[in-house]
């Protein structure tokens, strides 16, 4: 008993001496911050506070990754810059904000693969992977983790192969594959020894789920103290809220109903401490059966639903325990019920409060809700009209050849997209090294003309022509030191026309014109008001300068010709129309031509920045086949023109996965728009209301376009698309279809078979506003038996081959039969192959838009 004793109180001591050491490195590296440091010392002292704090310290290690972030990306720093968003992931992590973990550290592994560094490439990897299983995706998990391991192996990281080999023993555990989860925390087990003991809390937690699970409540009980043990020693207080629960739960399986009640309100409490919400709401599921057990319903139904609440907050999903608490609260209805007659009175004259509150209160939120949902489909709507409207506009300004004219035009389209207080467009003048404000107005007032030099790097407009970078300030005296070292704002005293002097902006945008890769001005937006502007106002504003460059370059170019025009007639005049001077203006109308040729080429740049907008919203290879697994799925898209009327689209809800191909009116810039339109209203149709079965998204689809699109006064509607949506189950491994115009393909077997489509467009020429779309289930098998082919007209009707005809439907099938059993990436190449030979052999150009998505399953 006395050795006992003495082991116990050796163990405690060295508990103590680890903690104290531990904390003094803490503190010791908060002192350092306190002296004037150089800032990428500075950096590298938060990583290290992130790094040890992490679980000693959570907040405070969050708010130096976040310190460190935002210093690193303004010193320019990448390689700090790509550690600091790893360690806001990290942090993130730890507190349980899983979204904004997985945003940081996919940021951080991008530029990781950039800077080419294979350790934190390998770390961020780790990382997605914790949060794919913290969040109930195990097989992605594995995915991450098996990437991870084999980039650790071969750096010969031997701290981080345990860390993986514990964290996939943890995944296993999660799909019941304990055999496979035993070897992976056996083989993390002697590594971790050796070069990371604060690990094992860990590794013999995991061990003690195991054995748990298996009914060996011996082993279970060694294993979870030992994991305890060593969760107090490094201060890991996450597994030792996990190690008390699965204690206590270990307590009540033996009836010793005392020591697990006190073993859990500990596991409770540490993780509410931590604001730990997964550790939380496992800690309230035990609690609640606890209470259960003592016919406590009113507090059992109290932890039942802050588990359902905190779990779906955890895992992004909707709670399946419903019907329990529905049994708690009758339950509880039925105690009350057995209570004094003045108690029930009390009670019932309660509930008559409540009610009458919920109702009060329900009536409120739901007036709140109806405002929501007016105001987004006024946003909805309005966006809509934006996308339209950058087109008019980009055509009314490049058609301007009179500097006056193109400054009105772009003043007035910009005060229609975006407030603006006041406005200016400042013209490089290289003979005074300035920008030269000849337009700039206040509320509709001219501002007299005046320079910026720039030679004086405390102006805005310097530093967004000289750097040839747009940005956006939504607090001007908080954010100026961004982009220039004194705020001059305040000072700035420019005059009106009417003798006024100018208002202090509050927010700013400005966006640099660059023609040609030549910054020739800026266009500045200012508002009074703090944080009027949003990213979207920056991109249109982006966007008009583009068009604005064109047209001062297109304006500079035919003032040089008009004054070469004049004098040429002048000289031919003089010199009464000779030979020579009949070739000096040809050749000056033909160096015209080619400089009106050349700005043509610039307009055509013009559409290319808006293929990258097109570009930037339509779903990645590599994004689908994370979601859906590796070589699952290939996209061939060859717009007709620079940009497309064709689109695709994928959303990842979970065990859902919907992906749809959609083919609209037209082709080029205004298939694009309508593809914009078809894009967004997906987005809020499945992102924001939450609709994921496929005619019912194909319904909304279909009214959304027709009030997008209808004008007031208007039955018709000349614009639509066709589409094709599907919505894969990957847990049922079931497939349900829905089309308008558009069928798909479904190969299984070496056997294609078509599924039709409703045989009306969204949208289109017709006035019935409603569509009855029907749609399809099937099972499939899984482990890739099944390919599902969605497609646009565009590739079976594409003319060509010997003698001059469509390739056609039937030829289609037929060649998507022939190769479906082929790797997707030789789909994608034969399919591409064969429609370029298909074009070349008759001499045509290609028809119209064409899009094939292949999936398998």
């Amino acid at each position: 008993m006395l050795r006992l004793f003495l082991v116990f109180l050796f163990g405690f001591l060295c508990c103590l001496q680890s903690l104290y050491a531990q904390q003094a490195a803490l503190d010791s590296l908060e002192k350092l911050l306190e002296q004037p440091l150089p800032d990428t010392t500075r950096i590298d002292i938060w990583f290290d506070y992130t790094q040890k704090g992490q679980y000693a310290q959570p907040d405070k290690s969050l708010a130096y990754a976040k310190k460190a972030y935002e210093l690193a990306q303004q010193l320019g720093d990448k390689k700090r810059f790509a550690i600091a968003c790893n360690r806001c992931g990290t942090t993130n992590w730890g507190k349980g904000n899983m979204n904004i973990a997985m945003m940081y550290l996919q940021q951080s592994l991008g530029l990781a693969k950039e800077l080419k560094d294979e350790l934190l490439e390998a770390r961020n990897i780790g990382n997605i992977g914790l949060i794919y299983s913290a969040t109930g995706n195990y097989q992605q998990a594995l995915v991450y983790y098996n990437k991870a391991l084999l980039l650790f192996e071969k750096l010969k990281i031997e701290e981080r192969i345990a860390v993986l080999s514990n964290n996939m023993g943890n995944v296993y555990i999660s799909l019941e594959q304990y055999d496979q989860a035993q070897a992976k925390l056996l083989h993390a087990l002697p590594i971790s020894e050796k070069v990371n003991p604060s690990l094992l809390s860990s590794i013999y937690f995991n061990l003690g789920n195991i054995a748990f699970k298996t009914k060996q409540y011996e082993v279970a009980k060694t294993n979870l103290e030992k994991a305890l043990a060593y969760a107090q020693q490094y201060k890991r207080e996450s597994t030792q809220s996990n190690a008390y629960r699965l204690l206590a739960e270990l307590d009540f399986v033996q009836d010793q109903q005392a020591a697990g009640e006190k073993k859990i309100l500990q596991a409770v409490a540490l993780a509410e401490k931590l604001q730990a919400k997964e550790e939380m709401y496992r800690g309230y599921l035990t609690l609640s059966a606890m209470y259960a057990s003592k016919k406590d319903f009113a507090n059992a139904y109290k932890y039942k639903k802050l588990y359902a609440i905190y779990k779906d907050s955890v895992q992004g999903q909707a709670t399946q325990n419903s019907f329990q608490i529905f049994e708690y609260e009758r339950k509880y209805g039925e105690v009350a019920l057995l209570k004094k007659e003045k108690q029930l009175q009390e009670e019932e004259n309660t509930k008559q409060y409540y009610f009458l509150l919920s109702l009060g209160l329900g009536f409120l939120l739901l007036l709140g809700l109806s405002f929501l949902f007016y105001r987004n489909m006024r946003l909805q709507k309005q966006t809509t009209q934006n996308i339209k409207l950058l087109g008019e506009i980009g055509q009314k300004i490049t058609s301007s050849l009179e500097l006056n004219e193109i400054f009105e035009q772009v003043y007035l389209n910009v005060k229609s997209l975006m407030p603006a207080d006041s406005f200016g467009i400042g013209v490089y003048d290289a003979e005074k090294n300035s920008l030269r404000y000849d337009l700039a107005i206040e509320n509709g007032k001219r501002y007299l003309p005046y320079h910026r030099s720039l030679d004086d790097k405390n102006q805005f407009g310097v530093y967004c022509f000289e750097n040839k970078e747009a940005f956006m300030l939504n607090d001007v005296a908080k954010e100026y030191q961004k982009y220039i070292a004194e705020n001059t704002v305040l000072g700035e005293k420019r005059q009106l026309e009417t003798g006024e002097m100018a208002k202090t902006a509050q927010a700013m945008l400005y966006v640099p014109l660059v023609a040609n890769n030549e910054a020739v001005g800026i266009i500045t937006v200012h508002s009074k008001i703090k944080n009027t502007y949003q990213p979207i106002h920056l991109d249109m504003l982006k966007t008009i300068a583009a068009y604005t460059a064109v047209a001062l370059k297109n304006a500079e170019i035919y003032q040089e010709t008009e004054q070469n025009r004049k004098e040429i007639e002048i000289k031919s005049e003089e010199l009464q129309q000779t030979n020579e001077e009949l070739q000096q203006t040809n050749n000056a109308l033909s160096g015209a031509y080619q400089e009106i040729k050349y700005q043509n080429a610039e307009i055509t740049d013009s559409i290319n920045y808006a293929l990258r907008i097109q570009t930037a919203i339509l779903p990645s290879v590599e994004e689908i086949t994370a979601s859906l697994g590796k070589e699952s799925c290939f996209i061939l898209y060859k717009p007709r023109n620079i940009v497309s009327g064709d689109f695709y689209w994928f959303a990842d809800k979970g065990k859902r996965k919907i992906l749809a191909v959609g083919d609209c009116t037209g082709h080029g810039v205004a298939g694009a728009f309508m593809s914009m339109i078809g894009n967004e209203l997906l987005n809020h149709i499945v992102h924001d209301s939450e609709i994921y079965q496929p005619a019912q998204i194909l319904s909304q689809m279909h009214k959304g376009l027709i009030q997008a699109l209808t004008k007031s006064g208007q039955n018709h509607i000349a614009d639509g698309l066709d589409i094709a949506l599907i919505k894969i189950n990957t847990e049922k491994q079931t497939i349900r279809y829905a089309g308008a115009m558009n069928p798909i393909y479904v190969v299984e077997n070496n056997v294609l078979r078509e599924l039709k489509a409703y045989k009306l467009p969204i949208g289109g020429h017709y006035n019935n506003n409603e569509r009855n779309f029907t749609e399809e289930e099937f099972s499939y098998i899984g482990n890739g038996f099944t390919t599902i082919y969605l497609f646009s007209d565009g590739y079976q009707d594409q003319f060509g081959g010997s003698q001059g005809k469509k390739f056609m439907t039937k030829q289609f099938r037929n060649l998507l039969q022939s190769i479906h059993h082929k790797k997707m990436q030789d789909q994608q190449h034969i399919l591409e192959t064969t429609i370029n030979d298909w074009i070349l052999a008759s001499n045509e150009t290609q028809t119209d838009d064409m899009t094939v998505v292949g999936v398998r399953v």
